[in-house]
């Protein structure tokens, strides 16, 4: 899992240097950090990760919009100097420990983490958790309804929009 951190994040580091400081390469930066947060909670919790993910998700559309709204048109380059040696190192790490991958799941650590996050989600499809999952489901639902009340059609916050009648 070390290797797998420090790869990800050599990797982060090298995509860094040859993308310029465009909201597109930003973007693309914040995902992968976001990835491989979910990556790393995944080993303890999977549904955590699972809704983590989404969250992250949800917040980059918002992002998008706004910076798609306010940034000038701009060309998207590559710095062209660094591409090579970039693409040089990145295949590097990914190739040098290819043989240690397969032996990572037969190790009986991952076997029981996996099994004691399974065993920690299933009370919530029990029966003594079915009102709780109840409770989740009509939260979620309420929360829902409340931001669509509270969202007017004509007063949007990136764009005035007006509706034909």
């Amino acid at each position: 899992m070390t290797l797998f951190l420090m790869s990800t994040l050599w990797t982060y580091c090298i995509l860094n240097m040859i993308f310029p400081m465009h909201p597109l390469s930003l973007g693309l930066m914040i995902l992968l950090l976001a990835f491989i947060t979910c990556t790393l909670v995944a080993s303890m919790s999977p549904w955590y990760a699972y809704m983590l993910f989404f969250i992250f998700i949800g917040g980059m559309l918002v992002m998008f919009a706004y910076i798609a709204s306010l940034s000038p048109n701009t060309t998207f380059s590559i710095n062209n100097q660094l591409t090579p040696t970039t693409f040089t190192i990145l295949i590097f790490f990914l190739l040098k420990d290819w043989v240690g991958i397969s032996s990572l799941t037969e190790s009986s650590e991952l076997k029981s983490s996996i099994l004691s996050a399974t065993k920690s989600l299933s009370f919530m499809y029990s029966n003594q958790g079915g009102t709780t999952l109840t409770l989740l489901a009509c939260m979620l639902l309420f929360t829902m309804v409340a931001a669509v009340k509270l969202c007017k059609p004509t007063a949007g916050a990136l764009r005035p929009y007006s509706m034909p009648h």
